[in-house]
């Protein structure tokens, strides 16, 4: 991975609604921008060296919810290494043993064959191109309807 430099600029151009709606309160986040969240925050994560405290104490959760996000982008080799260290975390028997996992997990990650940000840029094109599309659909719609309640 080398210094990772920030996410693309197709993904931020698309992640930053995403924030500003959260920040603003909203909940009723699709499926796909989900995706693009975590994909976003947990790379975000593994570039800054921050995982242990992005995963928090909700390891778990977050980590299937990684897993999915990955899978869904199609990072093969991350989705397989997170899916790896869930046995790792289950036989570790201390506290100190799992925070030594997550630290691998991150080294084994920032060194991923998967070219990551170009995959969230192509997963958050789509997106752009998905809400583009929906968007000329409902206008249609409302045209439609406009038309046919004048």
């Amino acid at each position: 991975m080398g210094t990772w430099r920030g996410h693309l600029r197709i993904t931020y151009e698309m992640l930053l609604p995403i924030l500003e709606r959260a920040a603003a309160g909203a909940t009723d986040f699709s499926r796909a921008e989900r995706i693009l969240y975590t994909a976003c925050e947990f790379w975000a994560a593994v570039g800054t060296r921050s995982l242990v405290t992005h995963l928090g104490s909700e390891v778990v959760d977050n980590l299937q919810s990684a897993i999915f996000a990955f899978s869904t982008i199609g990072a093969e080799h991350v989705e397989n290494t997170l899916n790896a260290v869930f046995s790792d975390l289950a036989n570790a028997p201390t506290k100190q043993a799992r925070l030594q996992c997550l630290a691998a997990l991150e080294d084994d990650l920032s060194k991923t064959r998967d070219a990551v940000d170009q995959l969230i840029a192509r997963f958050a094109e789509d997106l752009q191109e998905c809400s583009a599309v929906c968007l000329d659909r409902l206008s249609s719609v409302r045209t439609v309807a406009h038309r046919a309640g004048a």
